[in-house]
């Protein structure tokens, strides 16, 4: 029996200025009743229509509206988080969601910085 899936999950890196925050982007599925059930719980009765984003650095945060990043994060995670959820069938795990580009600021979007970094986070 193949299990119905809850949830897909993306790893992008979110670059503003100066700013890289690796973050966790979740799209609930609603899958089988009993998921359908437990999405619909905790209040998520179309489960489809929303992202989840998780900033993956300085601790762990995480929304499902774009809005509620501000004050701290507004800018930066907040319009990523719109730009995930828009876009969300054109983007894969290990992409680069530039917040300066989707602002239209810089013509040419940011390479992932382990392509560029001089060293390796691992």
């Amino acid at each position: 029996m193949t299990e119905q899936l809850t949830a897909v999950a993306k790893l992008l890196e979110v670059r503003d200025r100066m700013t890289l925050v690796p973050v966790l982007a979740i799209r609930p599925c609603s899958g089988d009743e009993a998921k359908r059930y437990l999405w619909g719980y905790a209040g998520y009765w179309s489960p489809e229509a929303y992202t989840i984003v998780v900033k993956l650095s300085g601790g762990v945060e995480a929304h499902d509206d774009s809005y509620d990043w501000a004050p701290y994060s507004g800018r930066t995670l907040g319009q990523a988080h719109q730009y995930i959820h828009e876009h969300w069938d054109e983007l894969a795990s290990g992409d680069v969601v530039d917040v300066e580009y989707v602002l239209g600021e810089v013509a040419v979007p940011k390479q992932p910085q382990r392509l560029t970094a001089r060293h390796s986070a691992l």
